[in-house]
């Protein structure tokens, strides 16, 4: 054996919370790096990934507090968002694809080795209306620390837990043709952000780290800081859902639950608000 030969197939670490099996079927073999050589080409590759869909969005945000501009503004009302959600998440997916196909580890290791169930979408509805009580939850236990708060966190949390409330002011008064792109961006944007956040890099960092939490910890802190661009409320709230999204696809290993919640927790603003 060689070292250009695939590295022998491990275990897969156990599960966040021990004793809790909600594993839809067996989880796939985790290959685990037996050189320094492919160690070093997993970091590569993760760091490239990194650079391609998280950087530009977390720079976005670095860049909202050094000139601070307000996030969002008539972006964020514009209908045509959506038509550009759609070309930066095919921009972002398409590469993460073929890296996993690549990999020849399977699709199975990544969560797409089987087609979407109704249950997945089940699991997606219990998942974004326990990020919301969660969120709003905050938002109660706060209720006093938020009568004085800092610059930093203002304007209070929006009743809506994203881009600062404005989002939801898209209405049928501006016609209602914009419902078909919006599901249409919220499906391509949650399918993007989703294979790289949970798909590609949780096992990858599993892989790298031999640690699941670090894995979940480290993307749900990624998928935060990405969304900073919104604000520091948005940002908090992805840190948060990226948690509750991560441990998801650790106990079902599979992509699609988590996928129609974060569809539905991009749609369910526009409608809400609507």
């Amino acid at each position: 054996m060689t070292d250009q030969d695939p590295p022998p197939p491990v275990p897969l670490p156990p599960p966040i919370v021990p004793g809790i099996e909600l594993n839809l079927e067996p989880p796939p073999a985790l290959p685990a790096p037996r050189t320094r050589i492919w160690l070093r080409r997993d970091v590569i590759e993760m760091f490239v990934v990194f650079v391609i869909a998280v950087m530009p969005p977390l720079l976005d945000g670095l860049v909202y507090y050094a000139t601070t501009a307000p996030p969002g503004g008539e972006y964020f009302r514009d209908p045509l968002l959506h038509l550009r959600l759609v070309q930066r998440s095919i921009i972002v997916s398409v590469p993460v694809l073929y890296l996993m196909w690549r990999s020849r580890m399977g699709w199975v290791f990544f969560g797409l080795g089987d087609r979407p169930r109704v249950l997945d979408a089940l699991i997606g509805v219990g998942v974004l209306l326990f990020d919301y009580a969660i969120w709003y939850a905050i938002q109660f236990e706060m209720r006093w620390v938020l009568a004085w708060q800092p610059v930093a966190l203002a304007p209070r949390p929006p009743v809506l837990p994203i881009a600062g409330g404005v989002m939801a002011s898209v209405s049928p008064a501006h016609g209602l043709w914009w419902i078909g792109p919006m599901v249409l961006g919220a499906a391509f944007n949650g399918f993007a952000e989703e294979i790289v956040m949970r798909a590609y890099f949780i096992p990858r960092l599993e892989r790298a780290m031999k640690s699941t939490l670090w894995a979940v910890a480290l993307t749900s802190l990624a998928f935060g800081a990405y969304h900073l661009y919104q604000g520091v409320w948005a940002a908090l709230f992805g840190v948060i859902t990226g948690v509750i999204l991560g441990f998801v696809f650790v106990q079902t290993r599979r992509l699609w639950p988590v996928f129609f919640a974060h569809m539905l927790m991009d749609i369910a603003p526009f409608l809400l608000g609507a």
